[in-house]
């Protein structure tokens, strides 16, 4: 394990306890550019009592879902959204359930639609994720690929197109629509504009244990997949995992992906307990 200077128990397993840090004051973080939406920006799912998965409602481009668990003093939350202003929202928007602080926030992997809302936070929040998402993301590598081209590369070309839309609309409603298509697309490239890519502060290569009042959450490798350092979060008692995109309800993207070895990792995968699965994309599932 590697990351910044924390209070840290080693324990003879190999499994690290996090001490408690001073949470983030959300009431600190001034809004980033193109956090300006109007409704709400998400839709929180109870998956279980205190465990949450936040999905984007639309109002505002936050590319994947996350997953909010609410412990005995703090939340955790699994990924950081595609924007500072996706990750800024969530921590609004979190008000409606909880009033407990974040302390953690865990990277399941290093693209961007998961972890470029990770700058927002302070250095008193601890960020979690692999060794090689850390990696990187410190070289740059968040920023760029076929994925990144055709999601963030083509937001300017979508702006033109709603705005050529807007002057040939025939009629109020189909002008009205796109318009307000159009502010979101501006406000998404503000966003997204606003980025500076911010590794994890915490790094683990294959286990990693936070105990949180009477919580146990696991942080798991166990090999590459989706990308090559694609973390899990298990909570035992509760039976559920939470996969980013490594498992999903429907076909991830592959374009990072190692295929022989997904297999192989989802088959060490499937020797948990567990009976939920929170994924990156689309809604939670027990089947």
């Amino acid at each position: 394990m590697q990351g910044s200077m924390l209070p840290v128990s080693l324990i003879l397993s190999g499994v690290f306890v996090l001490s408690a840090c001073q949470p983030i004051s959300r009431d600190a973080i001034e809004p980033p550019p193109g956090a300006e939406y109007d409704g709400a920006a998400f839709t929180f799912h109870q998956v279980q009592e205190n465990i949450y998965q936040a999905v984007g409602t639309g109002t505002l481009a936050v590319g994947a879902n996350a997953a909010v668990i609410i412990n005995e003093d703090d939340v955790l939350l699994v990924d950081s959204h595609i924007s500072p202003a996706g990750a800024w929202a969530l921590l609004e928007e979190l008000r409606a359930i909880t009033t407990k602080p974040v302390r953690y926030v865990v990277n399941t992997h290093f693209h961007f639609d998961h972890l470029h809302g990770n700058q927002i936070y302070p250095g008193n929040v601890e960020v979690i994720g692999h060794e090689f998402t850390r990696e990187m993301v410190a070289s740059g590598r968040s920023k760029s690929g076929r994925a990144y081209d055709a999601f963030i590369g083509t937001i300017p070309d979508r702006i033109a197109d709603l705005r050529r839309g807007i002057e040939e609309a025939s009629d109020d409603s189909t002008r009205a629509a796109l318009e307000n298509q159009l502010v979101i697309q501006e406000n998404y490239l503000a966003a997204t504009d606003a980025v500076v890519p911010t590794p994890p502060t915490v790094t683990l290569s294959e286990r990693l244990t936070l105990f949180r009042g009477g919580r146990e959450i696991r942080l798991l490798f166990f090999g590459r997949g989706h990308t090559g350092g694609d973390v899990i979060v298990h909570l035992p008692a509760e039976r559920v995992l939470v996969t980013g995109d490594l498992l999903t309800s429907g076909l991830p993207y592959m374009g990072d992906g190692f295929l022989t070895e997904w297999v192989e990792t989802l088959e060490r995968v499937k020797t948990l307990e567990f009976e939920t699965i929170i994924p990156g994309h689309g809604r939670w599932f027990t089947d």
